[in-house]
């Protein structure tokens, strides 16, 4: 059993609410410490963490997901606090203010995260390449004006170094070169992630933010959340048209049967003939004739060795194929020993029976 002494590892800010006489009295004391101590840095690691204002009265004058984001924070604060009043031993808070940016900051992330899973998958990757990499390296900065915590990485030498102001200046310019020339951007595509931040770090000479390299590279890589969706069309051949803009914000039932709509159809895809899926999965892409394919594992539809086993090949193989994707007819024809225009029946026969079955 814990020594009741124990209780004195609640923060001091805390203690006039764990001893207040009456409920009446602790529910005013606690509404005062989310006014006066908890709603300042909640709005700092809020607007700072998804780079927008938030009024004083905990709304957002251009985003209002930042309000639901406030909202969900007060709402975690208020339960927590209530706990340790009811068991100041168990529940103890130690620092109420570190309590308060950690919360702030996990709302943040699993907004972002809802909102953008291709962002966040890619963000998962990163990560464990730069912490499972002897090369890389990746440790924890404190750099915003709120305290909240951010995380450096870059190569191993370059740990615990803070980023050079031509940094940004240099990702700049990065990201102009990618898209100044086809035949540049191509040759970034065409690195695997590991090559990818080797190339970056030695191009920026020096530590960059996680979030910022992150951005990078989807946009080297050309990744982005609406275009996983389009997968499911270009598999089917269907064409959607363009929404009406009425809410930015994705609710978690629409994304959920997104989701649920692509691991249909990659079911669906795994029942082809083989010929078929072959055809189909390699020569998958959207509108701008870039490559689908490879997003269906980073946001979780199947794995690479799943899809590897669709194909008939190793993940050695499909690695390789993967660096070239979305294939031209003519290469996947000499793989298969068939002709351009068997392959092109294939796919079309593969695209009609998918359209069957999903309407089906």
């Amino acid at each position: 059993m814990r020594d009741p002494e124990e209780r004195r590892q609640n923060d001091l800010l805390l203690q006039p609410m764990l001893s207040a006489e009456s409920e009446e009295e602790a529910e005013a004391l606690l509404g005062a410490l989310i006014r006066e101590q908890a709603e300042p840095l909640a709005r700092a690691v809020i607007g700072y963490k998804l780079r927008v204002f938030v009024s004083s009265a905990g709304q957002s004058r251009h985003n209002q997901d930042a309000d639901d984001v406030y909202g969900e924070v007060v709402i975690k604060l208020l339960g927590r606090l209530r706990d340790c009043r009811a068991d100041p031993v168990e529940r103890a808070i130690s620092s109420f203010r570190h309590y308060v940016k950690v919360v702030a900051a996990n709302a943040c992330a699993a907004y972002l995260r809802r909102k953008y899973p291709l962002r966040a998958s890619l963000r998962d990757q990163l990560r464990y390449l730069l912490t499972h990499k002897l090369d890389f390296a990746l440790w924890e900065a404190q750099a915003d004006p709120a305290g909240s915590s951010d995380w450096m990485c870059g190569l191993a030498d370059w740990r615990n170094r803070t980023a050079a102001p031509e940094t940004s200046l240099r990702l700049q310019q990065l990201r102009v070169q990618s898209t100044a020339s086809l035949q540049a951007g191509q040759r970034w595509r065409n690195l695997s992630l590991t090559d990818l931040l080797a190339a970056i770090f030695r191009s920026l000479g020096g530590p960059v933010e996680l979030d910022e390299l992150v951005s990078l590279v989807a946009d080297l890589k050309r990744i982005k959340d609406q275009a996983a969706y389009a997968a499911a069309e270009s598999a089917t051949g269907e064409q959607r048209a363009e929404p009406e803009l009425k809410d930015s914000r994705i609710d978690a039932e629409t994304e959920l049967e997104q989701r649920q709509r692509l691991r249909r159809l990659w079911a669906e895809i795994c029942e082809l003939p083989l010929r078929q899926r072959f055809a189909l999965l390699l020569n998958l892409k959207d509108g701008q004739g870039r490559d689908l394919t490879s997003l269906l594992p980073l946001i979780g539809v199947c794995t690479l060795r799943e899809m590897a086993e669709v194909l008939a090949l190793s993940v050695e193989q499909l690695a390789e194929f993967f660096n070239r994707l979305p294939l031209d007819d003519a290469t996947i024809a000499a793989h298969l020993n068939l002709t351009r225009q068997q392959v092109i029946n294939l796919r079309k026969s593969a695209r009609e029976r998918l359209a069957r079955r999903l309407r089906e």
